[in-house]
């Protein structure tokens, strides 16, 4: 009876994951413009559009939220403006979804039942203590687990910590400082104070165990193991991402190339993981072996999206082609067989107006990559679909990319702001042939299909109980 009753439970959840929406709808963030003036004609405040898929071309809706995905001033009452919303991510198992402030240390949480009508839930502030001891944390990237309880938040900028919130209460469980190695009683701290590591980008395995984050600063990949309570990581590790990394003098060997990650994705099966460079333009490619336990797998640096050192050199001076792989966002496919990248288009020529060099920026590309096996990885196709957005540089953990749970469309917003444009790029996988979908606001950023998020192997061992 109590195996039969497991089956049912697991039998009525999968219907329900997959009949949610009777299509596939997406959101995607609008992080505002002008924030400092709203009187300015030009002003856009930070808001959430959503986008029916089922439709040809897909249909527009929104903007909804606006003036509630901010703070509202404790003293005039008005809304402030200017802190930015950037990443989404859909919460498993619900119709809601995350949305994060940058500015205002805040994530909101928003209810879609009715896409066409979103509703705002409430929200968290990343931020513990009282004057003059108070910690807090610019929400930028936001990872969910795979069943739908725990959110960790990252922060695009120089902080050293990690946000982790409960999904089930919505509240703050902890601001976690990422100390190397085993955390310590922060009111008993040892006499020499470990070092400590950014998180610039962060993504939780499905089995809902490995935590790992892209330390842009350091060049490296910071992991560990979620704890019992669920509020911290049992340690804390770094792997610098360049092939011969000599700890004693903090270098790279004479011919590497040490990585500058923007962005971290782990594949469906929760053993590869690849991190995007703005630096260079290769790839990290790790393995997950267990529960906490991350290694540099074959090849550790993927080259040729295509740049080297050497084109490089050869470029940057000659007026040509320069540098071209620096990439912002790697999303797999469902199958986990191939992942797709979001790469710069970056300055195709350089123009001398007497002054300066002036580059003359191309449209964003999408790449593909192979996957070979558990940790292992192949250059797919390069710049094989052009893209309208417009980019030189890179947000940190923002998700820009992502594929439908049927594998045949990926869309692309903006990787950055500077250069935005007012279109989502939908990229038939197919053919590669790009089509774009008119979001009518000034800098779609973060975007998210709902509902995709489920991953079969993390509820099958419930049909044996």
């Amino acid at each position: 009876m109590q195996k039969l009753t497991g089956c049912l439970a697991l039998l009525i959840f999968l219907l329900w994951s997959f009949c949610v929406w009777a299509a596939p709808w997406a959101v995607v963030a609008n992080s505002g413009i002008n924030g400092w003036d709203p009187s300015n004609p030009d002003f856009e405040a930070e808001s959430i559009y959503t986008v029916d898929l089922g439709t040809t071309p897909p249909r527009v809706h929104g903007p909804f939220l606006e003036g509630l995905l901010v703070p509202i001033d404790p003293v005039s009452g008005e809304p402030v403006y200017g802190g930015g919303v950037f990443d989404i991510a859909y919460i498993p198992g619900t119709n809601d979804a995350l949305i994060s402030n940058f500015g205002a240390s805040t994530v909101y949480r928003i209810n879609f039942d009715d896409p066409l009508k979103p509703v705002l839930k409430g929200s968290v502030h990343l931020q513990t203590g009282i004057e003059p001891d108070i910690k807090s944390l610019s929400a930028e990237d936001i990872a969910v687990t795979s069943d739908g309880k725990l959110a960790i938040v990252a922060n695009g900028g120089f902080s050293p910590r990690i946000a982790f919130i409960d999904l089930t209460t919505f509240t703050l469980s902890s601001l976690f400082d990422l100390y190397e190695g085993v955390p310590f009683d922060p009111a008993n701290p040892p006499a020499e104070l470990p070092p400590l590591f950014y998180a610039n980008a962060v993504a939780i395995t499905p089995d809902n165990q490995t935590v790992l984050m892209a330390d842009y600063f350091t060049g490296a990949a910071v992991y560990g193991r979620i704890n019992s309570a669920r509020d911290g990581l049992e340690s804390v590790k770094r792997l610098m991402l360049c092939p011969n990394w000599d700890a004693a003098s903090e270098s790279c060997g004479p011919d590497d190339c040490l990585s500058r990650p923007v962005n971290v994705s782990i594949a469906p099966d929760g053993r590869t993981a690849l991190l995007a460079d703005a630096g260079w333009g290769m790839v990290s490619v790790l393995k997950i072996t267990g529960p906490g336990l991350v290694e540099p797998e074959t090849p550790f640096q993927l080259w040729g999206f295509p740049d080297t050192y050497n084109d490089f050199l050869e470029n940057l001076h000659s007026g040509g082609h320069p540098a071209r792989g620096k990439s912002q966002s790697i999303a797999f496919a469902p199958d986990g067989k191939k992942a797709y990248m979001l790469q710069n288009g970056n300055n195709s020529t350089y123009t001398f107006d007497g002054i300066n060099w002036v580059g003359n920026p191309i449209q964003d590309q999408l790449s593909w990559i192979r996957i070979d096996g558990p940790g292992k990885a192949s250059v797919g196709e390069v710049w094989k679909a052009m893209l309208y957005s417009k980019s030189t540089s890179q947000l940190f953990g923002v998700d820009t990319l992502t594929v439908s749970g049927d594998g045949k469309f990926a869309y692309t917003s903006n990787p950055t702001q500077s250069g935005a444009v007012k279109i989502v790029s939908r990229v038939n996988l197919q053919d590669f042939s790009t089509s774009a979908v008119n979001i009518d606001s000034s800098f779609p950023v973060g975007l998210e299909i709902l509902g995709q998020k489920f991953y079969w192997p993390m509820f099958l061992p419930a049909m044996t109980k």
